[in-house]
């Protein structure tokens, strides 16, 4: 099938459980989010789709490619955009978009076209000729974010998408990828900015200490859990709600 499928999905290091029997399906057009906190199992999940580390039970397919079996195959269907970046400090933002477009085999033009509209929407035309080394975190994300959504493929991961964007990258960025998943894509973006996630993704994932707790519409999860927004939503499923009153009832003890 396209886009992306997860079916039961583990994955341990030593005695401690990251990602526990987790299953999910992104369709092509779809913009899911996969919502939690740090620590809960987002980057693993997002690098067992990616092929940099395998689950030790279940299986995940890519555009019909398990990457167990097919690993090449379903990397060629898939971009990936990781919460950090290194290497290729010495390479000019335009040699890396380059590299980025040899290594995925695309078309030049086509490429080149979608990445210059990219660049520019980020602010990063007068940026086209420094050096990886000399930017800062935040424009070196929007580079990595750049090189990724300019490939033509039909799956597309994002990591802590909002991590180092200012304001007015982060509107930008909410509308590329909305763009993206409108054109067909299947995209999954694993981020705990509850916010963001409500406003783009089409499908939420929550996900606690590696399980998934509720799925759904942000709409339909608000309207199931009786409230107003994700962020509730999530507090509810996790019974955080109950330990946070029990702190602020503490701390206005203390306060008297």
């Amino acid at each position: 099938m396209s886009g992306l499928r997860i079916s039961g999905a583990t994955k341990r290091y030593g005695d401690k459980t990251v990602v526990s029997g987790l299953s999910l399906t992104v369709g092509p057009g779809i913009v899911a989010g996969l919502v939690g906190p740090n620590g809960c199992g987002k980057t693993t999940t997002l690098r067992l789709i990616a092929g940099l580390t395998t689950p030790d039970e279940g299986s995940i397919s890519v555009s019909g490619y398990d990457t167990g079996a097919f690993p090449l195959d379903a990397k060629r269907n898939l971009g990936f955009v990781p919460d950090t970046h290194s290497g290729f400090e010495q390479l000019t933002v335009r040699e890396y978009l380059e590299l980025y477009r040899n290594l995925y085999r695309q078309p030049h033009a086509r490429y080149e076209e979608r990445a210059g509209i990219m660049l520019e929407a980020f602010g990063l035309l007068e940026h086209a000729e420094d050096s990886l080394g000399v930017l800062s975190h935040g424009i070196r994300r929007k580079v990595a974010t750049t090189a990724a959504l300019s490939l033509d493929v039909p799956t597309i991961l994002i990591d802590e998408p909002t991590v180092g964007l200012d304001p007015e990258g982060v509107v930008v960025l909410r509308r590329l990828v909305r763009h993206i998943g409108t054109a067909g894509s299947a995209v999954l973006l694993a981020t705990q900015d509850l916010t963001f996630a409500e406003h783009v993704c089409d499908h939420l994932f929550l996900i606690h200490d590696g399980r998934l707790v509720a799925d759904g519409s942000p709409a339909c999860l608000r309207e199931r859990y009786r409230v107003s927004s994700i962020e509730e939503t999530f507090l509810a499923v996790t019974g955080m709600e109950r330990r946070i009153d029990d702190f602020e009832r503490r701390l206005d003890a203390f306060s008297r």
